[in-house]
């Protein structure tokens, strides 16, 4: 799904962990672009970049390891609060909630569901 925006990312400067240390959990770096000027790519510190476990009732789901940054930033989109127009926000719970929802499930992103349920005992 990030395919295209991580490409773009790369070639705006930032190198990607070596492929045999990606994971689907890597964080993309902040870039901010501003009218007339280049994009500017800022890596987030490794001893920043909090992870949250996903964890269930379920020890086969847990097992997974999946896990969700612990502050989800939007761009792209703009909300307006109080006649105030914000490019760039933090996610609020209900938000972060569906999001995670729709990473796990989405063909084009974690596609987890399919192991999910296996790991539940849910077959087909």
């Amino acid at each position: 799904r990030n395919a295209l925006l991580t490409s773009a990312i790369a070639d705006a400067g930032w190198a990607p962990p070596p492929f045999h240390r990606q994971t689907p959990f890597d964080l993309l770096p902040v870039v901010v672009k501003t009218p007339g000027n280049d994009p500017r790519v800022f890596v987030v510190p490794p001893d920043l970049q909090l992870q949250v476990p996903l964890l269930s009732g379920h020890s086969g789901v847990t097992a997974l390891k999946l896990q969700w940054p612990s502050v989800s930033v939007t761009s792209n989109t703009t909300t307006t609060i109080g006649g105030v127009h914000y490019s760039a926000i933090i996610f609020s719970h209900m938000q972060t909630t569906t999001a995670i929802s729709d990473q796990l499930t989405d063909d084009n992103a974690w596609n987890a569901l399919p192991v999910i349920a296996l790991k539940m005992g849910i077959e087909d």
